[in-house]
């Protein structure tokens, strides 16, 4: 199951404030080298197939594709000039 620091559970909060129940969404990219990317965006609910992670009222919903992708992994977050950047710590 991913975990969540408190940089990222504060930056999904902030992120998804005014619609509750909205979380953080987590799929997969197709790239050009037929590679899989992640791609993370601002979901009102998920999708049927998602896995929900909820830790301290933040959720993320990840693609059912991804989640063996992420598992036993924390998602971090760092607010900067241009926003807001995510990462998967091992």
């Amino acid at each position: 199951m991913l975990k969540l620091t408190d940089d990222a559970v504060e930056a999904i909060n902030g992120l998804v404030s005014e619609v509750p129940g909205a979380g953080l969404r987590i799929s997969a990219d197709a790239t050009d080298n037929n590679q899989v990317a992640l791609k993370v965006k601002v979901a009102i609910e998920p999708e049927p197939t998602d896995q929900v992670v909820e830790e301290q009222g933040s959720h993320v919903f990840v693609e059912s594709q991804v989640a063996p992708l992420v598992d036993g992994k924390t998602l971090d977050a760092n607010a900067g000039d241009e926003g807001v950047s995510f990462r998967l710590l091992a």
